[in-house]
């Protein structure tokens, strides 16, 4: 399963995904390293945010989406 970065899991001591370098693979204990306390250390000792600039990629769902996926564009409509 897929889960975004710097989310919970849904797993017994809801342990935090992150985005990780190889070296820290190779070295974990346990596929569960990161708990919510670990994560939040993590992030606040990031040098920048990491969610810096996003917002400024959103972008709509556009017409050729719906059409390729044979929906019709009122199920985003009714979704709002």
């Amino acid at each position: 399963t897929a889960i975004c970065p710097f989310s919970t899991r849904a797993r017994p001591g809801a342990p935090v995904a992150l985005p990780v370098t190889w070296s820290e693979v190779e070295n974990a204990d346990e596929p569960f390293a990161f708990g919510i306390d670990s994560a939040l250390r993590r992030v606040h000792g990031l040098a920048e945010d990491p969610w810096q600039g996003l917002e400024a990629a959103r972008t709509g769902l556009t017409d050729a989406l719906f059409a390729a996926l044979g929906v019709s564009r009122q199920i985003e409509a009714d979704a709002t």
